[in-house]
């Protein structure tokens, strides 16, 4: 088969042709105060020389993070990465805060980065967080003041990731674009039991105006999606979207002593919250409406009268972390600080959110022919409004039918039974689910991918040329959930990979799609393009289903773990078509290639 590349446009599909030919209830508040790092040694499918790539850490402990040998080797030379504590001075010396997301440099190149920086910001290990708290139970995490003491006077802590001067300069920026209200910036005030916003349309920001609003009237001062401009909001954002499977996403909140800009409410997403400047009272929640209205998106506040008794009433200073769960009701009111030498300070704090519409409820209704009956259970409690598990993306289903109902089914039907007592309906949903449960998570992942930040670590560019593979050559997956493989053509979509294993029997129009993070923009999706911006492609690469079943072995062989390519499944006939892919994946960032143990072999 030929394996002529086309760069070009494709009309038909809006993709790039680089790989067309080729391939609810009371809950209890914990706070803590610390706790160790646990880890798993990495499997390999070929050994990790001398070194111990960790994965998600819930089997062993140990008090210091393992750093992997290999990794230097296997990214290329000059791939940007983020700041070690050499680099602070610089980064200083640049006006843009350097940040030390780990303790040990090399775990930027670790494949669970995502969920050792959470584990780091909690000071709890990920997997106690993962059995106790997500999509549970608030956690509140207070420093000591000896540690508070440290993490101040560290320019690489945390709590340094964003300072009044970075939200100066963020409403005053010009390029690409000049900030907007709404958009990037939005300025309120909760007074009386209603909020007051100081701009209602998409206006651009004065930012002297801002100030004065903020330093005179009382108002509250919110970024909208600054990790778009901001570095180290988008080295926090990109590292926990690799860990969660889900986009990320934050704001700021500056707000003016003895005042509040936001009413009681809740959200429908996971909350983290760190607090990085002054001082704030927080109060918790349950939903008073969580019976009558599951559903309900909207985050109209509450007023006072409505809701029940608090659940948690807590001050939060520099450096301390919140998390709760989706559907808690809260408010938050700026102290002055008790600090003579600071009592004028504000208060800012960062919030950080994922798993927005991330309930059966939202999947199911993706699946054709099943959102009617899915929504007619918009307020009906029950697993409908579970949340989804952590490992939805874990396994594509490209090629595999009944993969998706045999790893979620049970959850599945639980879902569809507390939709409906209706047999009938309760049957019909159960056969459309069963059949569409695949394109359902599918819809998922690509949306997922559309809309990621950049993994952290990749470049803009890709390399000036595709690097040569060939059987010799090992490569492996560069970021964790960085790629989907999706067989949306109607020809292939009900298709099984031993179907498309002879590339003689395929129509040679047939293309699956792999979706990747590496080709984005830091532009929130949601946002749109501005004026002056180009639209941009999907995301996404072509592939041959005859080379499904290599690309999958890749995708999901063990992070860390590198693959020989003449290990990998395909037809003799195309081999010469996934040399060609792999290289055009290793050169826009997807894989890497490892002359290393490519000498080895």
């Amino acid at each position: 088969m030929a394996s002529g590349v086309n760069t070009g446009p494709d009309p038909g599909q809006g993709l790039p042709k680089i790989a067309q030919a080729c391939g609810t209830s009371m809950w209890a508040v914990d706070m803590v105060r610390c706790g160790k790092r646990r880890r798993v040694d990495a499997l390999a499918i070929l050994p990790d020389v001398g070194g111990s790539g960790a994965v998600c850490d819930r089997e062993s402990e140990s008090d210091s993070e393992s750093v992997s040998e290999v990794a230097a080797h296997i990214s290329p030379p000059g791939t940007p990465c983020t700041a070690t504590v050499d680099d602070v001075a610089e980064g200083d010396a640049l006006g843009v805060p350097v940040i030390r997301w780990w303790t040990t440099p090399d775990a930027i190149d670790s494949p669970d980065r995502g969920a050792r920086l959470l584990a780091g910001l909690l000071n709890i290990p990920i997997g106690q967080f993962e059995a106790e708290h997500l999509f549970k139970k608030p956690l509140i995490r207070l420093l000591s003041r000896t540690e508070r003491e440290k993490a101040t006077s560290d320019p690489g802590h945390p709590i340094h990731m964003l300072r009044l001067d970075d939200i100066d300069a963020l409403l005053r920026r010009q390029h690409p674009a000049p900030a907007r209200f709404l958009d990037d910036v939005d300025v309120t005030k909760w007074v009386g039991g209603e909020r007051v916003a100081l701009e209602v349309g998409h206006g651009l920001v004065d930012p002297d105006k801002v100030w004065h609003a903020f330093k005179d009237d009382g108002f509250s001062v919110r970024l909208v999606h600054p990790q778009q401009w901001h570095p180290p909001l988008y080295e926090l954002c990109a590292c926990l979207q690799e860990y969660f499977g889900n986009v990320v996403t934050c704001s700021s909140y500056l707000t003016p002593p003895q005042t509040q800009g936001f009413g009681p409410h809740f959200d429908d997403a996971e909350i983290f919250v760190i607090q990085l400047l002054g001082r704030k009272r927080w109060r918790l929640y349950n939903r008073p409406d969580a019976a009558t209205a599951p559903r309900t998106l909207s985050v109209t506040p509450f007023q006072e009268a409505d809701l029940g008794p608090v659940l948690a009433d807590f001050v939060l200073q520099p450096g301390d972390v919140v998390y709760f769960p989706r559907g808690t009701v809260h408010q938050a009111v700026a102290l002055d600080s008790t600090d003579a030498d600071h009592e004028d300070d504000p208060s800012l704090h960062l919030t950080f959110s994922t798993y927005r519409r991330h309930t059966w409820f939202d999947l199911l209704e993706r699946i054709p022919g099943a959102a009617t009956a899915v929504l007619r259970a918009e307020r009906v409690p029950g697993a409908l409004h579970d949340d989804l598990p952590i490992d939805l993306l874990d396994q594509c289903t490209a090629g595999r039918p009944d993969a998706a109902w045999r790893r979620l089914g049970a959850a599945a039907k639980a879902a569809i039974q507390s939709a409906t007592t209706v047999t009938k309906t309760r049957r019909n949903l159960l056969q459309k689910t069963q059949r569409g449960l695949n394109a359902a998570i599918d819809a998922y992942a690509t949306q997922f991918l559309t809309d990621s930040l950049p993994p952290l670590g990749t470049s803009a560019e890709p390399l000036p040329e595709p690097p040569t593979i060939d059987e010799h050559s090992v490569v492996r997956l560069r970021f964790r959930r960085s790629a989907w493989l999706v067989n949306e053509g109607a020809a292939t979509h009900d298709g099984c990979l031993e179907e498309w294993s002879d590339p003689e029997a395929l129509d040679p129009e047939w293309t699956l799609t792999l979706y990747v993070t590496t080709l984005n923009s830091r532009v929130y999706a949601a946002q749109g393009e501005s004026e002056s911006t180009a639209p941009r492609p999907p995301p996404a690469f072509q592939v041959l289903p005859e080379l499904a079943r290599a690309v999958l072995a890749v995708l999901e062989a063990p992070m860390q773990a590198c693959v020989l390519v003449s290990a990998l499944p395909v037809h003799p006939n195309a081999r010469d078509d996934l040399h060609t892919l792999l290289a055009l994946l290793v050169q826009h960032h997807v894989l890497e290639l490892s002359e290393r143990y490519a000498r080895a072999v």
